[in-house]
C-alpha cells in the first residue's frame, strides 16, 4: 500500500512539472507598436467624446480585430464595449476572446 502511494505521488509530481513547463510556453502574444493603430484610436476616442457612438464603435471594432496585436488592442475592445453600452446595443454573437 505504501509503495502504491509513493508511485502515485511521483506520477502526480511528474504531471505537475510537465504542466508547468507547458504553461511557460503559452505566454502572452508579443505586442507591437503600430502608429496607424494609435491614429485610429485617437479618431475613435474623439468621435466617442463627441457623442458619435456608431462611428466610434465601427472604428474600435476594426481596431481590436487588427492583427498583429498592438498597443491599443485592449483599449479598443474596452471602448467598443463602452460605445455599445451608450447605444444600448449588445453583440449578437459572442466575441472569440471571451472564454
Amino acid at each position: 500500500m505504501l509503495k502504491v502511494r509513493m508511485d502515485f505521488k511521483r506520477i502526480l509530481l511528474l504531471i505537475l512539472i510537465g504542466l508547468l513547463i507547458k504553461a511557460e510556453g503559452l505566454s502572452q502574444q508579443e505586442i507591437t507598436f503600430n502608429p496607424a493603430a494609435e491614429e485610429l484610436f485617437s479618431q475613435g476616442l474623439s468621435r466617442f467624446k463627441s457623442g458619435k457612438f456608431n462611428d466610434a464603435a465601427a472604428l474600435f471594432d476594426d481596431l481590436y480585430r487588427l492583427k498583429p496585436w498592438h498597443q491599443r488592442t485592449t483599449a479598443a475592445y474596452l471602448m467598443l464595449a463602452k460605445s455599445w453600452f451608450q447605444l444600448r446595443k449588445m453583440p449578437i454573437t459572442p466575441s472569440p476572446w471571451i472564454i
